[in-house]
């Protein structure tokens, strides 16, 4: 049998040691090096708010909600005062729009926001609540502002709100629309690996 000294020992705990602690350093590295995807939304009654609070954590995304702060209501074709105006996202490689939809047509407060920051090739997810998901024809509103404001659109998903027939729609809990949102996250992470 062989036997090992105490001087040994000492150097084969100091290498054990010294290998957990760089692969517990390289793994905190790793999960901690801060979100590269942003969260931008406008929420009028609170639904797509929901989504994306809900979106962020499993997605480790930083969020920024745009509010449109106008004293009067605008009128259709104007755009409203938002707040904030323009956001940083140099930091970004990834951008997640989250939009309720009005019809066919881009709600004003993300138009004016996109007509005032470029997204420079970012990747670009949507992320709409809706009462009644829109065919493809009428989601090309959307991605069209998007790619005007120079992102690349890579995925186009709705949450519906709502369910039921067409004559008798009722409204989903906060919960039920949250969950079916929540099922997109492995979607929209591979949407973003691309």
């Amino acid at each position: 049998m062989k036997t090992y000294s105490t001087s040994n020992w000492s150097k084969i705990t100091g290498y054990v040691l010294g290998f957990l602690l760089m692969n517990v350093v390289s793994l905190y590295a790793q999960n901690n090096t801060g979100p590269d995807t942003l969260i931008l939304f406008y929420s009028k009654t609170g639904n797509t708010r929901a989504v994306c609070q809900a979106l962020q954590k499993p997605l480790n995304a930083d969020i920024i909600e745009i509010k449109d702060v106008s004293k009067i209501p605008t009128e259709k074709g104007e755009e409203p005062d938002i707040q904030p105006k323009s956001v940083d996202m140099s930091a970004y490689s990834s951008i997640i729009i989250g939009v309720p939809t009005w019809g066919p047509m881009p709600v004003p407060v993300i138009r004016a926001f996109l007509k005032n920051n470029k997204l420079n090739r970012k990747k670009v997810v949507i992320i709409t609540t809706t009462n009644v998901p829109m065919p493809d024809q009428f989601t090309a509103g959307n991605k069209n502002l998007v790619k005007n404001a120079g992102g690349n659109v890579l995925a186009y998903y709705q949450v519906a709100v709502q369910e039921g027939p067409k004559d008798a729609r009722v409204n989903k809990t906060k919960e039920q629309f949250v969950a079916d949102a929540l099922q997109l996250v492995p979607k929209i992470k591979k949407e973003l690996l691309k």
